[in-house]
């Protein structure tokens, strides 16, 4: 009989004991369903701040890259600026140094021009006397009756 009890007494634990398991062993089920399901959304929720930080990243990058070309256009626009002042400043010394050009090129023509009047004008002064003088000549001839050519 004390064996009977003994092994009924065994039994009984080892029915708590497999009792005991199933039920740790549901609530396990219970523990791994639940965590399987907060997986599922911590991958979720990792998915969706992944794409906000690679939205954010990519706005700030679009943001970076327009200040960035702003920089640029100001650079451009300041080097266009130093570009066109060099060319007006250029523009200014060789209309100045034409100017000067002018000015001695005009001198030495009118000094030419004149020279060569002076010498035109001494040629038609000579041919004028010249001309008065064969005409003083021929006059006298017809004068005195006798033509001398």
């Amino acid at each position: 009989m004390d064996r009977e009890r003994e092994l009924t007494a065994r039994e009984s634990a080892l029915v708590a004991h497999e009792t005991a398991q199933s039920a740790a062993l549901s609530q396990k089920d219970c523990e791994i369903v639940a965590l399987r399901a907060q997986l599922t959304e911590l991958a979720i929720s990792v998915a969706g701040q992944v794409q906000q930080a690679v939205a954010r990243r990519e706005e700030e990058l679009r943001s970076a890259v327009l200040e960035y070309e702003k920089v640029v256009e100001l650079r451009f626009q300041r080097r266009e600026e130093e570009i066109m002042e060099a060319v007006r400043v250029r523009e200014a010394e060789l209309l100045e140094a034409w100017e000067r050009n002018e000015v001695a090129v005009r001198a030495a023509c009118q000094g030419e021009l004149e020279a060569h009047w002076r010498t035109e004008l001494d040629k038609l002064q000579r041919m004028k006397e010249e001309i008065e003088e064969k005409a003083r000549v021929i006059e006298e001839s017809q004068q005195k009756g006798t033509i001398h050519l």
